[in-house]
């Protein structure tokens, strides 16, 4: 490949005069930081960053929470997380040791739950870690064989390599099944790492 050399002209020196409008620009900005910083450093400290006083806005904020219909359902952090907890343990098989369900099947006319592959690893990885933080959050004991029964859905599926292997799967010909798929391993780690992290058990370090 023939590449046409650029004929090697003077190299002019930079020019480092400013402009008149670059100087005004530049002393527009120096004098709006400046009277900045001079407010900011005389402002009160821990003055509230608010358009209106506290006085003015509360009363307008209390009227909104006592209406119903401005109000979420889940008013409460520990209400949303009862909610999810209900909804983890309406996930689960029961015909099949609370094997958890992966999908959500919307297509029909009635919503169906239905296997694949990923329950064995990723659904259940991160199932045990949520009911670890909502039992922190809410505080229930709800569901607790449940629980028991996911934690050791998972483990039953660690081998002696450690690693955990997927179970065998009936959708997509059964793609996936028997082996180890290498994101659901990051699921399993999150899941006895949660574990370990709460309880300090030895056997669960041994399995991380």
């Amino acid at each position: 490949m023939n590449f046409a050399r650029r004929p090697l002209g003077r190299l002019q020196a930079p020019q480092l005069g400013l402009s008149r409008r670059d100087f005004l620009a530049g002393l527009i900005g120096f004098g709006a930081g400046t009277g900045v910083a001079t407010w900011w450093s005389a402002r009160p400290t821990g003055e509230p960053l608010s358009p209106l006083p506290i006085a003015d806005w509360a009363p307008q904020l209390d009227a909104a929470v006592a209406r119903g219909d401005q109000r979420p359902a889940t008013y409460l952090l520990q209400e949303a997380g009862e909610r999810v907890l209900a909804s983890l343990l309406a996930r689960l098989d029961r015909t099949a040791k609370y094997r958890p369900y992966f999908a959500l099947d919307m297509s029909g006319p009635e919503p169906v739950l239905r296997h694949d592959v990923w329950d064995w690893i990723d659904m259940s990885g991160r199932m045990v870690d949520a009911f670890a933080r909502l039992r922190l959050l809410t505080g229930s004991a709800s569901g607790q064989e449940e629980e028991a029964a996911v934690r050791a859905l998972l483990l039953d599926q660690q081998r002696a390599d450690g690693l955990f292997w997927n179970g065998p799967s009936a959708t997509n010909d059964g793609y996936g099944s028997e082996v180890v798929e290498i994101f659901s391993q990051s699921r399993a780690l999150l899941a006895l790492a949660t574990c370990y992290a709460l309880s300090g058990r030895a056997w669960l370090e041994d399995a991380i």
